[in-house]
């Protein structure tokens, strides 16, 4: 098998949970700069940090785009709750 064969890996974008405490309540931009701290910036490797891109939502829903993720930045996770299908914050 290949070296590369098999190997798996993931764009992590927000932080929920740390240590034990919730950081629903807080700000996405805070978040993510938590998650920035434990992750670092990589590009590569089995982990990697997704950047917060600016912008509307909707230039990310294109063909060949599995499942994208559209958060407002300025508001907090909202656990349970889903945005109706096909629609995208910006």
């Amino acid at each position: 098998m290949p070296p590369t064969a098999g190997r798996w890996s993931t764009s992590v974008f927000d932080l929920l949970r740390l240590d034990g405490g919730k950081l629903e309540a807080l700000p996405l931009e805070e978040r993510k700069a938590r998650l920035r701290k434990l992750v670092g910036a990589r590009k590569t490797g089995r982990i990697r940090f997704s950047e917060h891109v600016e912008g509307s939502g909707d230039a990310f829903f294109r063909p060949g785009v599995r499942a994208p993720v559209s958060k407002a930045s300025s508001r907090s996770a909202a656990i349970g709750r889903t945005a109706r299908a096909g629609t995208a914050t910006g």
